[in-house]
């Protein structure tokens, strides 16, 4: 467990200065769980991938304000789940 935090934090440091291969892994190493979870909160998977990309847009843009993050998962279905709220309301 303790190395998949140090490799979570090494991961997000490098996103945040800019690193591009280090975003897309996030990406593609939480994206199913992003997509099971928003699932729970709406059936509509339409709105669920939309709110994912577009998470992970936001993040791009805000990358340098972003503060540090030691479990990128628990930070992204966080901000999943307001994204898809703020959607659907």
């Amino acid at each position: 467990m303790k190395d998949i935090a140090e490799n979570d934090y090494h991961l997000w440091q490098a996103f945040q200065q800019g690193d591009r291969k280090s975003f897309s892994k996030i990406y593609h190493r939480y994206f199913n769980n992003l997509y099971e979870y928003g699932t729970r909160i709406t059936d509509d998977r339409n709105i669920v991938k939309d709110c994912i990309h577009d998470l992970f847009i936001k993040l791009w843009a805000n990358k340098q304000n972003l503060g540090n993050v030691a479990n990128i998962k628990s930070y992204l279905i966080v901000s999943l789940r307001g994204t898809i709220y703020n959607q659907i309301k």
